[in-house]
């Protein structure tokens, strides 16, 4: 069995996939909503605190200062790619005084979301993986 799409059936067939592809898109960068924007947010600063709480050159009123500033991630932009049920995402951070030194700005994340327990976090991505990142 042969299929041939030609003329206006072709022209069709394409404007759907363009329509599919463009759909999938928009839906994986509306699904990061402020639910997972939190669980980005949790994630950085329990990261920022898991440093500062490794860190031996600190007394404890440095520590907790740094620790209560670890709390407030300062993300500038959020950004997606990929299906809503598994996201790779790109995160871009306003250094704070808790921001550990070297750290990027920039991060990548993998992502899933479930209607039953929301978002869960699954480790990091390289720029390339989220770049390749297409459905």
């Amino acid at each position: 069995m042969e299929i041939r799409l030609t003329g206006w059936k072709g022209l069709a067939a394409g404007i759907a996939i363009l329509a599919f592809l463009g759909y999938q898109f928009h839906a994986a960068r509306a699904s990061l909503d402020s639910a997972g924007r939190e669980v980005v947010e949790q994630w950085l600063a329990a990261e920022y605190q898991r440093y500062h709480l490794s860190r031996t050159d600190l007394d404890d009123a440095q520590r907790a200062a740094l620790l209560l500033a670890a709390a407030d991630v300062d993300i500038v932009s959020l950004d997606a790619r990929g299906k809503p049920e598994s996201l790779a995402v790109r995160v871009e951070i306003e250094p704070g005084a808790a921001h550990p030194p070297g750290s990027p700005s920039i991060r990548y994340f993998r992502m899933e979301h479930s209607l039953l327990t929301g978002w869960h976090h699954r480790g990091r991505l390289r720029p390339w993986q989220y770049y390749l990142t297409l459905f």
